[in-house]
C-alpha cells in the first residue's frame, strides 16, 4: 500500500513539475490570471507573467451584491496597462531572490486592503521535481544491486559471487 501511495505521489509530482515548466515557458509572452470574486468583500487571484506567479487578495468593504464569480483572463505582454488598474496605486514590494511580499491599503472612496505574494516559477518546478528525482535515484540504485554488484562499493561480483574482492563484504 505504501509503495502504491509513493508511486501515485511521484506521478502527481512529476505531472505538477511538467505543468509548472509549461506555464513558466508560456508566461514569457502573456499575462494569464484567474480571479475568484467572493462576494461581497474579497477577490482572490493567481496570475502568471515573465516566470513569476502572483498570488493576491484584495479585501474591500464596499463589495458588490452580486454572487461569487470566477474570471479567467489572458493578455499579451505588449498590451500595455491592465484594464481597470488606472486607479490602482502600486504597492511597495519587499523580498529577495525573486520572492516578494506586499501589503497595501488605500483610504477614501475606493478603500481596500491588498496582500500579494510573488513566487518565481523555478521554485515550484524544483520542489515538485525532488520526489521523482529521489525515486529515480532509488530505482537506479536497486537495479545496480540486482545485476550482481556489491552493495557497498558497486564492484561487479559475477566472477566472485560469495565475497567482494574489492572491499571484502559478503552479499
Amino acid at each position: 500500500m505504501r509503495r502504491r501511495l509513493l508511486n501515485l505521489l511521484t506521478a502527481l509530482s512529476l505531472l505538477l513539475c511538467a505543468t509548472v515548466c509549461v506555464v513558466w515557458v508560456a508566461s514569457g509572452t502573456h499575462f494569464r490570471s484567474v480571479a475568484y470574486n467572493m462576494a461581497p468583500d474579497a477577490v482572490y487571484s493567481l496570475g502568471v507573467m515573465r516566470g513569476r506567479a502572483l498570488l493576491s487578495v484584495v479585501r474591500r468593504p464596499w463589495g458588490t451584491s452580486a454572487g461569487s464569480s470566477l474570471k479567467w483572463s489572458s493578455l499579451p505582454l505588449s498590451y500595455g496597462p491592465m484594464p481597470g488598474w488606472e486607479s490602482f496605486h502600486p504597492p511597495q514590494w519587499h523580498g529577495s531572490l525573486g520572492f516578494l511580499y506586499s501589503e497595501a491599503h488605500q483610504i477614501g472612496p475606493s478603500y481596500y486592503h491588498y496582500y500579494g505574494l510573488v513566487v518565481p516559477l523555478w521554485c515550484p518546478a524544483v520542489l515538485s521535481a525532488v520526489l521523482p528525482a529521489l525515486c529515480a535515484f532509488a530505482l537506479l540504485r536497486r537495479q545496480g544491486r540486482r545485476t550482481n554488484r556489491c552493495a557497498s562499493c558497486g564492484y561487479d561480483l559475477r566472477a566472485a559471487p560469495d565475497r567482494c574482492p574489492e572491499c571484502g563484504t559478503t552479499p
